[in-house]
């Protein structure tokens, strides 16, 4: 929706889990690192000068928020702003 106005692009599938990990609901590592070995940029795209919007459903540590940010700037966004609609405790 945010994309429709034509002043935005929609990259939603940009990033990928392409390792599995255990559940973090149910005591998963929940390390920046685990994240950031387990999940990659679909390279097809071009997200270089970008500024991005991340968005994630539930946060507890925000480290898989930190780890696509880091995967983001590393493959050329220019900023990354980060939002969960929730916080767990």
């Amino acid at each position: 929706m945010l994309a429709k106005d034509g002043n935005r692009k929609n990259k939603v599938f940009y990033l990928e889990r392409t390792n599995s990990i255990p559940k973090l609901a149910t005591g998963g590592d929940r390390s920046k690192e685990v994240h950031i070995q387990s999940i990659s940029a679909v390279e097809q795209m071009d997200i270089s000068r970008d500024i991005v919007l991340l968005m994630d459903d539930v946060t507890t540590t925000g480290n898989s928020l930190y780890a696509c940010k880091e995967i983001l700037m590393q493959h050329g966004a220019s900023k990354v702003e980060m939002f969960a609609l929730g916080k767990a405790i």
